[in-house]
């Protein structure tokens, strides 16, 4: 009787372990989907922004093409070209530098970074006139989520109007 009782307790042990395990292993599964996931929304940030960034000529052939489809021009690099007196390759340059850096910021907010991190990355740029002007420039084309978690953090409201002049 006493070895039943043992190989009773002993296939109940079994199956606790087992169902640990299955949910540690569904647990990891998703951490790394999650991280496959950023990475994916990262590179393909990348692959956005680097032909304005590393591509000789690329801004000349943007302008050309802008310069026939005016009502096609991004209004954020009209905005930095006027701020900032910029040509217009100039401000498409930087425009697209904070598409990237800003595009990374919204895939870790929707792929599940540590808040507190993007908290502090974020609200570091609540201080810089470009940084307001971008914000203000292209945060309708952002998900919804994430311009409400910018907006929420301290020191945000100056990303709730345009910056102020020079």
């Amino acid at each position: 009787m006493k070895s039943w009782k043992l190989a009773n307790w002993a296939e109940v042990i079994e199956t606790v372990v087992l169902v640990a395990s299955a949910a540690l292993l569904i647990l990891e599964v998703r951490s790394n989907t999650q991280a496959v996931r950023l990475a994916a929304y990262s590179e393909r940030s990348d692959r956005l922004v680097s032909p304005y960034l590393e591509v000789e000529g690329f801004t000349e052939v943007y302008d050309k093409i802008k310069a026939v489809d005016r009502e096609f021009v991004d209004p954020a690099v009209v905005a930095f070209a006027e701020r900032y007196d910029l040509g217009s390759e100039g401000a498409l340059t930087w425009v697209r530098y904070l598409d990237g850096m800003w595009r990374d910021f919204e895939g870790q907010f929707i792929y599940g970074v540590a808040l507190s991190t993007l908290e502090r990355d974020v609200g570091a740029l609540f201080r810089y006139p470009d940084q307001q002007l971008y914000f203000a420039s292209k945060s309708a084309g952002m998900d919804p989520e994430f311009v409400e978690f910018v907006m929420s953090l301290p020191g945000s409201e100056s990303f709730r109007g345009p910056p102020p002049p020079p």
